[in-house]
């Protein structure tokens, strides 16, 4: 579902401008995907992105339609269900992008049905949406595009009568309202890692290096193994390859000395006090002790990632 998303996005770009002989080949793997989808991996096809209405994709909207059969007729909840199952099961960015896609094609099937159908969903559904959505936007603060599709999405839901979530947790807010364990630098290092960079990683390679730094200093500090062990193991083993890894730094302009820019200077390169990442490197700057290193090799990934800065 991931990849025939990307490509069915991409072929939506390229149509109005580029003669259909250049884009021809993305409809064709395009049909292609989903006819070896409906025939080997029906569990999948349900969570396939809507298809434009195009003559080149006949195909394979014929062969979806035909592979759903009766469980086109599932209730809208089963559906929801299963789709939010799916996206909180994803891991890489592409296929929590298609997750959000599938779900707000269901959201806008059921509105077009039933104008009041989302405000009449279970408390418990409704509650998990939510909760999947607001997840999505915070693992997705490195993707502008999916934060604006994920609020789009927010937005087709309609009003929700917040008195109908009392007593739910739906995930981060409370907590972003407890002070930060500072004492506890490994606690720091681990969120860091797990929440803002691991699911990034594949998006700049400022976070892999951020990656890199932050386990060189626990390497240094003689954790690296134990907070690597404390992960779940597709975690763990994404991150494990930058115990050994060699990203460099390079400098936008040569410095006077000629040298690569060392972690101590990090800080004061980036402090530009008239964006938001030059004033977090600023506070950066001002720490003292050996602690200042884990700050100065997150502060790459920091760049147009808010939601790290913030934190």
């Amino acid at each position: 579902p991931a990849v025939v998303g990307e490509l069915v996005g991409l072929s939506e770009r390229l149509r109005p401008t580029v003669p259909m002989a250049r884009h021809a080949p993305c409809l064709e793997l395009v049909n292609s995907l989903v006819d070896a989808t409906c025939r080997h991996h029906g569990e999948l096809v349900a969570f396939l992105p809507a298809l434009p209405a195009w003559p080149e994709l006949a195909g394979a909207r014929a062969a979806m339609q035909k592979r759903l059969g009766s469980s086109a007729a599932d209730s809208f909840s089963k559906q929801l269900t299963e789709a939010l199952e799916h996206l909180s099961a994803a891991s890489q960015q592409a296929v929590k992008r298609a997750g959000l896609h599938h779900i707000a094609d269901l959201v806008a099937q059921q509105r077009r049905m039933n104008p009041h159908g989302m405000a009449a969903l279970d408390v418990g559904l409704l509650s998990h949406l939510m909760k999947a959505l607001l997840q999505f936007l915070w693992e997705s603060s490195a993707w502008p595009k999916d934060q604006l599709k994920c609020g789009e999405l927010l937005g087709s839901i309609g009003a929700v009568d917040p008195s109908r979530f009392v007593g739910m947790d739906l995930g981060r807010a409370r907590g972003s309202r407890t002070p930060q364990q500072l004492a506890n630098i490994e606690a720091m290092a681990q969120t860091v890692l797990v929440d803002f960079l691991a699911p990034n990683l594949t998006s700049k390679n400022s976070y892999a290096f951020a990656v890199q730094e932050i386990l060189k200093y626990l390497q240094g500090a003689g954790v690296s193994d134990k907070i690597l062990n404390n992960l779940k193991p597709e975690v763990r083993e994404t991150l494990r390859p930058y115990l050994h890894s060699s990203y460099q730094l390079i400098e936008m302009e040569p410095s006077p000395s000629g040298d690569q820019l060392s972690g101590a200077g990090i800080a004061e390169r980036l402090r530009d006090a008239s964006t938001f990442e030059g004033v977090v490197a600023q506070a950066v700057a001002l720490v003292q002790t050996r602690q200042r290193s884990l700050f100065e090799a997150c502060l790459p990934a920091v760049q147009g990632n808010h939601a790290l800065a913030l934190f």
